[in-house]
């Protein structure tokens, strides 16, 4: 096999090696999205479900403390209320012991007047003894109107010490529930505010998920019309209907297993004419290759490379996506037309296909 066949034959197995092995293709890209969607489909669903859980337990904390805020405002009414209670209680008491002081004066002084007419009432003699009889029987009447005094202030002191006591215990205990119920408040609003923060950071999340998948979304159907442009623009589909790479004649035809070989066709065609892809693809190679001059490969998808030889003026790079029809350089000289010519190939991997029966006749 001559050498330049059997560089020729090394750079397309290399290439199709190289694009089996590293290159991912367009329906793979296409499940792996797929992929992605669901899978950040399940997790947006999940943080949804999070969510909706954080603000209903948002609600119910809200009206648990509506509640207290209610049983707060009720406690502190009822705390005002008994201090005023207190304060009346107080100033009736206060009353009760200014009057019961008074009386003690009074009592004091009738002891004396009491003590005084005893005394007299002894020294007397019998024709005042009636005088005396009448005396002692106001000043018995007098005493026992202020034993009564005295002990129905005794009974309305005590009654009124009872009721302020009672009125301070019921403000102790309610100022203590007012104190209890704003601990749990206090409580449940730092539940809300770590649940406030819970659902900010949940609903930041949604909104990102939100966002990722809107951009997977929109890569699927990026990657759905590629696949269907690729699908319509598939070599494989076309043959028997490719443009040529150039007009000419054909002067040595597709003979692999003469000897030498020949795995394509040389084409005469007229000096400067232009070389063109004969399907969408990718350059993969533009360089000269020993005993072919300057070769462009082109990969179409699938496994298929064209390969355009003896160019002359390349006007491609590796890497270069091209159209069906894109100019890759011009006719050079072909040895085997002796004169201005391309030499074409057809390949899948590093298996050279006959390309008359890929080209549209002529």
């Amino acid at each position: 096999m001559p050498y330049r066949c059997i560089c020729l034959f090394a750079l397309c197995f290399c290439l199709a090696a190289a694009v089996a092995m590293g290159a991912s293709t367009t329906q793979e890209k296409l499940r792996g999205t797929q992929q992605q969607i669901e899978a950040q489909r399940q997790a947006l669903e999940e943080t949804k479900r999070r969510e909706a859980a954080v603000q209903a337990e948002l609600k119910r904390l809200d009206a648990k403390i509506r509640a207290l805020e209610e049983q707060l405002a009720e406690a502190q009414k009822a705390w005002e209320a008994t201090q005023g209670r207190k304060r009346d209680l107080e100033a009736q008491l206060a009353q009760i012991q200014s009057r019961h002081d008074q009386l003690a004066r009074r009592a004091s002084e009738l002891t004396r007047v009491l003590w005084t007419a005893t005394m007299r009432l002894k020294s007397l003699r019998a024709e005042t003894w009636a005088e005396a009889d009448r005396e002692s029987t106001w000043l018995a009447a007098v005493l026992q109107e202020l034993r009564q005094n005295r002990a129905q202030l005794a009974h309305e002191q005590a009654a009124l010490s009872t009721q302020t006591e009672a009125v301070r215990a019921a403000s102790a205990e309610l100022e203590a529930q007012g104190k209890r119920l704003a601990a749990i408040k206090d409580d449940i609003t730092r539940q809300r505010l770590a649940q406030v923060k819970e659902a900010e950071k949940l609903r930041a999340q949604r909104l990102e998920g939100e966002a990722q998948l809107g951009s997977l979304l929109a890569a699927l159907e990026d990657l759905r019309r590629k696949a269907a442009l690729e699908a319509a623009q598939k070599i494989s589909a076309a043959k028997g209907k490719l443009p040529w790479p150039v007009q000419g004649r054909v002067i040595n035809r597709f003979a692999p297993k003469a000897s030498p070989p020949v795995t394509g066709i040389d084409i005469a065609a007229k000096d400067g004419d232009a070389v063109r892809a004969i399907a969408a693809g990718k350059v993969v190679h533009s360089d000269t290759l020993r005993g072919l001059g300057h070769v462009v490969i082109v990969y179409h998808g699938e496994t298929y490379y064209s390969v355009y030889a003896f160019l002359a003026d390349p006007s491609v790079e590796e890497g270069q996506a091209v159209t069906q029809g894109t100019a890759l350089g011009r006719c050079g000289f072909s040895p085997k037309v002796k004169g201005p010519g391309v030499r074409f190939e057809l390949r899948s991997g590093a298996q050279a296909l006959n390309p008359l029966e890929w080209l549209a006749p002529l």
